[in-house]
């Protein structure tokens, strides 16, 4: 019983989190700005955000397996949420660098990701 109502307050955060990255990203892109400044950073912003995003659940998601000592399938709840974060930037925003930023991340995090065998420990000695 204990297992099925953490899954169900994982689920409603999670939730609760989607809801406020869209209304952020949302807010980020339709906002009229006064400065010009800020009008040119609006996609750098919306970048930053969407990736920003993705290490918040992956975070979670890496805790959550070594919270439960590695055993396979408690990453899956935070995967879902990720895939939400994707198509929602990608389906609101139609931005090559978006696009393009997206596209090196998601590059960079399985091809880099896998290959780490006791993260986060070794992420300072893969830099060494």
């Amino acid at each position: 019983m204990l297992a099925w109502a953490i899954r169900l307050v994982t689920f409603i955060i999670n939730s609760l989190l989607l809801t406020g990255f869209a209304l952020i990203f949302t807010w980020l892109g339709s906002t009229d700005f006064y400065h010009a400044a800020k009008l040119k950073l609006r996609g750098f912003n919306q970048i930053i955000l969407t990736i920003g995003f993705l290490v918040l659940f992956h975070a979670a998601s890496e805790l959550r397996i070594m919270q439960q000592h590695y055993i396979t399938g408690y990453g899956w709840n935070y995967l879902n949420f990720q895939i939400g974060v994707i198509m929602f930037a990608v389906l609101f925003k139609q931005g090559r660098w978006l696009l393009l930023s997206l596209t090196a991340t998601l590059f960079v995090w399985y091809w880099w990701l896998p290959n780490v065998t006791h993260w986060p420990s070794s992420l300072p000695c893969q830099f060494c």
